[in-house]
């Protein structure tokens, strides 16, 4: 075998690796669409707290595009999107486009955190609870911060494990509400 068809070789195996390598990081960092319809059914089932310990029903944001974002105080990626997910919900609120934090977290630290870092969108406390509805839309891995889009069926649309954009979230959520 000549020099030429050495390298040749080698940049194709090196292509392959990286295709390879690529295919199987997203792959572990992506969290499948496929939820029971009975997970989305429990969510709007189920009751959480407000910040001031009111029970909110879930139920009240059926029938309507909603984004639910599962965060807590000391996750730094959380952090980093609250500000576009304000953003948009200022921006989609009036189009019937719901959005509500869940906060896997300490009561008192959500809400120490929220007089220094106030945001548009209501906020849940989650607690245990709020662990579980994670888990049962999608959130396997129980990583925060959790994304999760349904549509106005309550079909779950969009998810994801990390921090989401702004643009990720003018994309995942339904037009034509």
């Amino acid at each position: 075998m000549n020099k030429v068809n050495i390298w040749i070789s080698a940049a194709i195996i090196l292509l392959i690796a990286a295709v390879l390598g690529n295919a199987w990081f997203q792959r572990e960092r992506s969290v499948p669409i496929a939820v029971e319809n009975n997970a989305v059914k429990s969510f709007f089932a189920d009751k959480l707290d407000d910040l001031q310990g009111k029970s909110i029903d879930l139920s009240q944001y059926r029938g309507k595009p909603l984004v639910i974002n599962f965060w807590a105080s000391w996750c730094p990626p959380c952090i980093a999107e609250m500000p576009d997910f304000s953003k948009f919900y200022q921006q989609n609120k009036d189009k019937g486009i719901e959005m509500v934090g869940i906060a896997l977290d300490n009561p008192t630290a959500v809400r120490n955190f929220l007089k220094e870092h106030p945001v548009s969108y209501p906020i849940l406390l989650g607690g245990m609870n709020g662990i579980a509805l994670s888990t049962s839309l999608g959130n396997k891995q129980g990583g925060l911060p959790f994304t999760v889009v349904l549509d106005g069926k309550g079909d779950v649309v969009f998810q994801k494990l990390g921090k989401t954009s702004l643009d990720e979230l003018k994309e995942a959520v339904p037009s034509g509400h």
